[in-house]
């Protein structure tokens, strides 16, 4: 298993190469920022099984760079480990992909089952991340604002479609080359959301009173 570190610790990096080096994975490489674990991913030559993500970098968010990476094709497994977290970030991160949640905190051996999880595809959530996603589900009033999921072209383009403007329009406006690349911005967002329709995807945003920033 190939895995990428992106935290902003030097001597949680160090742990992890450690852990890794007595259980046969290797560390491919590692980022104290955000930054430098993005242009890492945007270079076709790299590759790796899994990334571990801590949510709190120095440059970027975690929820950003989530964001980021969910435009894009071909992305590794995503594994949260975090020193800390909340409800709010825990329910962005689900929606944004994310397969493994676990805290900086977890045993070797659980680290070690989370990577293997979510290397094979699979979800793993910490059994504290998981007493917060209960918690999550039995209080509505968590609600993640539609803001905070979409990236900005995504909220520009909702926008737009609010406004009734046409296909054209909005490629137009937005500079995009062709109808198929708002076809497929659509299509994230309708994933993201959970609708089928863009009809719908524009009433959710009404219902919720969407505006962009």
């Amino acid at each position: 298993m190939k895995v990428f570190v992106t935290d902003d610790h030097d001597i949680v990096i160090e742990g992890y190469q450690a852990m890794f080096k007595k259980y046969g994975i290797t560390m491919v490489g590692s980022s104290k920022t955000g930054s430098g674990f993005l242009e890492w991913i945007n270079n076709k030559d790299n590759y790796c099984d899994v990334v571990i993500l801590d949510l709190g970098l120095p440059d970027i968010s975690g929820i950003e760079i989530l964001k980021t990476l969910y435009e894009l094709e071909g992305i590794p497994n995503i594994l949260v480990v975090s020193g800390t977290y909340d409800v709010d970030q825990i329910q962005k991160a689900m929606v944004l992909g994310v397969l493994g949640f676990i805290t900086k905190y977890e045993a070797a051996e659980d680290v070690i089952e989370a990577l293997q999880k979510v290397s094979g595809g699979k979800k793993y959530y910490s059994e504290v991340v998981m007493d917060e996603i209960l918690r999550m589900q039995l209080d509505s009033r968590k609600i993640v604002t539609l803001d905070e999921i979409l990236s900005e072209r995504e909220a520009e383009a909702l926008q737009l479609m609010i406004e009734e403007k046409s296909t054209k329009e909005i490629c137009n406006e937005m500079g995009l080359d062709s109808p198929s690349t708002f076809y497929n911005l659509t299509a994230r967002m309708r994933e993201k959301l959970g609708v089928k329709t863009n009809y719908k995807l524009v009433m959710l945003s009404v219902k919720h009173r969407f505006k962009m920033k």
